[in-house]
């Protein structure tokens, strides 16, 4: 169980949804990512998944995915390509504010240098979608990696306090 929102209310987090996660937009500047697919003969070849989140709560593509679930019978028509590519453009850009590029996968063994310099974004994980990474980080909002000072520090992850975020005091 986890107090969430700064009301005073535990919530387990199977009762959690989207306006919950939207805080993380302040922390990971999540509205600001671009994924481009590089090879697409369509009309849309980019995506920017939360970018509805820098003016409002609302994502379309989440929004008709809950639709299509709920009401599949009237929604159905909402469980279309775009909407598709909007969430896998969504999970790729939350797992690349977290990881960057590093995919951890058990097969590179080698190192490589990119020299593919055709597209303005750079190679996303996995190598198949592209990804423009925003450039407004401050500083402050910027992870310390130094493994030498880490490993003497007992609590070795930032906390970051959602509950601030929810009152605007972060």
């Amino acid at each position: 169980m986890v107090q969430w929102l700064g009301m005073g209310k535990v919530r387990s987090e199977k009762d959690w949804n989207i306006r919950d996660y939207w805080k993380v937009n302040r922390t990971h500047h999540l509205s600001a990512y671009r994924i481009h697919i590089p090879i697409w003969n369509g009309v849309k070849s980019t995506f920017e998944p939360f970018k509805q989140w820098s003016a409002s709560h609302e994502l379309t593509w989440y929004q008709a995915y809950n639709k299509s679930k709920h009401d599949r019978r009237n929604q159905f028509k909402e469980a279309n390509l775009e909407n598709l590519l909007g969430a896998i453009a969504g999970l790729l850009v939350l797992l690349s504010s977290q990881f960057g590029t590093e995919d951890f996968s058990p097969a590179a063994t080698t190192l490589s240098v990119n020299t593919d310099n055709y597209y303005s974004t750079e190679h996303a994980l996995g190598g198949y979608l592209h990804i423009d990474v925003p450039g407004d980080w401050r500083e402050d909002e910027k992870y310390d990696f130094d493994w030498g000072k880490l490993k003497k520090q007992q609590d070795r992850f930032l906390k970051v306090n959602y509950d601030a975020i929810a009152d605007g005091t972060y």
